[in-house]
């Protein structure tokens, strides 16, 4: 579906055909900012991960087969990023046999790979990778929760090789395969990342320029949410704070946001028990100024 400003949104398009993915597959969009296109990435039912594009008013284009068959579990949700100046775009999915791998296209260039960056086992198959593009110094982050329950992070710098994996929270703090968010903060320098904890509880992190990776702290107390739940991140850059929105326990959306020093407000409800299934993703973005109803 598309929306054009002032005009309403367009009624939904087939894009590609019945039985391309797997029923409830993730779709992962990044727009090129060097050109007027769209990118979508997704996995197949048969375990491939697959793009369609759209450039400027010209209809979608595709699906083609950037890894073949079996190489992911179906439904693997593609993290989707820049870096760079030639405005790379790369893709990080988990494989099917829990190594993390990467694909890369240039602007006006074809799509390469999948390379290898851990070994098997790092993750079990299907877990979600988030991606963060320090647009200013060409740095992308990816996180992903490991297969001992660990928080993990990697990065690649301009047209570098990816480093790491480094473990910035320690096993046992999340369920394997629980989706981490990620979202800048007051600068471009400081990351900030959020996950539901083993125990239910949300835990953050954060990163500032070279000083690493801090916590994780707990922001929410156990029980607050179901393990693995994705809970969605955003800055608010009007009053200088972040937001995260989740599903809890009993089916109501909770809200919390960060004080002046950095600190967790406790959750408030936003929305009844029973808005949400339990463990619901939420997905949160800001939008301009708008008046109160």
């Amino acid at each position: 579906m598309w929306a054009v400003r002032g005009c309403g949104w367009h009624a939904p398009e087939t894009v590609a055909p019945p039985g391309t993915c797997a029923p409830g597959a993730a779709v992962t969009l990044a727009a090129q900012r060097t050109r007027d296109q769209v990118d979508a990435l997704c996995t197949g039912a048969d375990g491939s991960v697959l793009t369609l594009w759209a450039a400027g008013d010209e209809p979608w284009s595709g699906p083609a087969v950037l890894a073949p068959p079996g190489a992911c579990a179906p439904g693997t949700p593609v993290g989707l990023g820049r870096r760079g100046p030639a405005e790379r775009l790369e893709a990080v999915f988990a494989g099917a046999d829990g190594s993390l791998q990467a694909l890369w296209a240039d602007v006006d260039h074809p799509w390469h790979g999948p390379a290898v960056l851990t070994p098997p086992g790092a993750c079990v198959p299907g877990t979600p990778v988030t991606l963060a593009s320090q647009d200013d110094a060409g740095r992308l982050t990816a996180l992903f929760t490991g297969a001992d329950g660990s928080v993990q992070v990697m990065w690649a710098d301009g047209g570098g090789p990816w480093t790491g994996p480094e473990v910035v929270a320690p096993a046992g703090n999340c369920a394997p395969g629980s989706p981490v968010s990620l979202a800048y903060g007051k600068s471009a320098e400081r990351l900030n990342a959020v996950v539901a904890g083993v125990d239910g509880s949300v835990l953050a992190l954060s990163a500032a320029g070279e000083a690493g990776w801090r916590g994780p702290v707990t922001a929410a107390p156990p029980g607050t949410c179901a393990p693995a739940t994705a809970i969605g991140l955003g800055h608010r850059a009007a009053v200088q704070r972040l937001d995260a929105v989740f599903a809890g326990t009993d089916g109501a959306v909770h809200a919390m946001w960060t004080r002046r020093d950095g600190s967790w407000r406790e959750p408030e409800e936003i929305a009844p028990p029973g808005s949400a299934a339990r463990g619901t993703a939420v997905a949160l973005t800001h939008r301009g100024p708008a008046p109160c109803p």
